[in-house]
């Protein structure tokens, strides 16, 4: 996947993408609201049936608006999932890949779009030869890393790309992008929102900033973090 959106991220980097077509700013609060209207295409419950089902026909759009929903979610908890992630983490590399993918399995159930979950799953049904399944779990995986992409091109502070977990950033640079993260920090943007900045190198010694806008998820884990 990577090779084949390399070239627009190239574009987007060198201006040439101006626009993507979802704009945070100016489209989340009447995408929200569409996912709580039953009657409306991008009801959450629906699509997130569809996305369940590996609905095939699912688009960007649609995948998106489910994220933005439940980063509004009272479930949404990514400090557990972070925990849980790297449970699964340590039991594959163990090589304990049943133990893992029960793991991966209740991390899913309670966070449907963890894409580092869904990404691990993949890897575990490989390792299991369960390759039918794997190609499905990896087409989640890529739905929510398209979906991310259409949120903003996120070159520069004023649009960044929207980010359910506080660390997807790293994924859509290492799996979309095919580059490797060499730093990351935090910032706000100008309206008070936090923003995960990361440095990463293409190939040939190649530098870029990315811009993802991480604030529900870091309000949700400040939050957690304080009933500790």
């Amino acid at each position: 996947m990577k090779n084949t959106w390399l070239v627009a991220v190239l574009l987007v980097s060198t201006g040439l993408f101006a626009q993507t077509t979802f704009n945070y700013k100016t489209d989340h609060e009447k995408m929200l609201a569409r996912t709580k209207d039953a009657k409306d295409a991008l009801f959450y419950d629906t699509q997130l049936q569809r996305f369940k089902a590996h609905d095939t026909k699912q688009t960007d759009t649609e995948v998106l608006s489910m994220l933005v929903a439940y980063a509004k979610n009272p479930e949404f908890n990514p400090l557990k999932d972070s925990f849980r992630e790297s449970i699964v983490q340590e039991l594959m590399t163990d090589q304990k890949y049943e133990d893992a993918l029960g793991m991966a399995n209740k991390l899913l159930k309670g966070s449907p779009f963890d894409i580092k979950g869904i990404y691990h799953k993949a890897t575990i049904l490989r390792k299991l030869e369960q390759n039918d399944s794997a190609k499905a779990y990896d087409k989640q995986w890529q739905k929510i890393l398209k979906a991310m992409f259409l949120s903003g091109n996120g070159t520069s502070m004023a649009n960044p790309t929207f980010s359910l977990g506080p660390d997807d950033g790293s994924v859509f640079i290492g799996l979309f992008i095919g580059a490797e993260v060499t730093g990351r920090k935090t910032e706000k943007n100008p309206e008070g929102q936090t923003v995960a900045v990361y440095e990463a190198l293409l190939e040939k010694k190649r530098k870029l900033t990315l811009y993802f806008l991480i604030d529900d998820a870091q309000k949700r884990w400040d939050e957690e973090s304080k009933k500790k």
